[in-house]
């Protein structure tokens, strides 16, 4: 279906221009090799030189007609963009990957992952936790008559600060006690 102008097409018009399946009109968009428009059409001469460009032996392709199968263009990238990968490298690289699924699969069954969810769970228990307890310092017995009786604004921002690590190091303490309780938990279930 052609659009204003004669040269937009829509991807079937583009595939039956090509002489292509629409499969291998949208391969080729998804790859980059060519491009749509921001209306969504073809530009049909500018998608016949990329893909003049971009496919097949000029893009160091080849192709099998009977199936039109193609070989792959050039090898990777490496994870941080830099460099193209050699085949040994992706292939190393496929392994790892494959490896750390594994893994993550193990630990999983194992029981010894813990779901985002339940992470966020613990997350908010904690913030909420060091919140009330950072909070608490002012108000705690006899704090502003200490504040009170500081003469200078360094002594007051000492007792603040030795009151908020105290309170610190009280979380901390009851954080290793649960810690410790859940490790004698897990050790009287083995």
């Amino acid at each position: 279906m052609a659009h204003s102008g004669g040269n937009r097409l829509s991807v079937s018009a583009y595939a039956k221009h090509r002489g292509v399946s629409r499969q291998a009109v949208y391969n080729a968009l998804r790859e980059r090799r060519i491009e749509k428009e921001s209306d969504g059409t073809i530009d049909v001469a500018k998608a016949d030189q990329m893909w003049a460009e971009n496919t097949g032996v000029a893009a160091g392709r080849t192709s099998n007609a009977a199936s039109n199968v193609m070989a792959p263009r050039s090898p990777s990238r490496r994870p941080n963009g830099s460099e193209l990968m050699t085949i040994e490298e992706a292939e190393r690289a496929r392994r790892h990957y494959v490896a750390e699924q594994e893994r993550l699969k193990y630990e999983e069954a194992a029981g010894s992952l813990v779901s985002l969810d339940e992470a966020m769970r613990m997350w908010a228990t904690i913030a909420a936790t060091v919140r009330t307890r950072i909070m608490s310092v002012p108000v705690a017995l006899g704090f502003a008559s200490e504040v009170l009786a500081c003469e200078t604004e360094h002594q007051v921002r000492m007792l603040l600060e030795e009151r908020l690590h105290a309170a610190l190091v009280d979380l901390v303490e009851d954080y290793r006690g649960v810690d410790q309780a859940d490790d004698e938990d897990e050790g009287a279930a083995s």
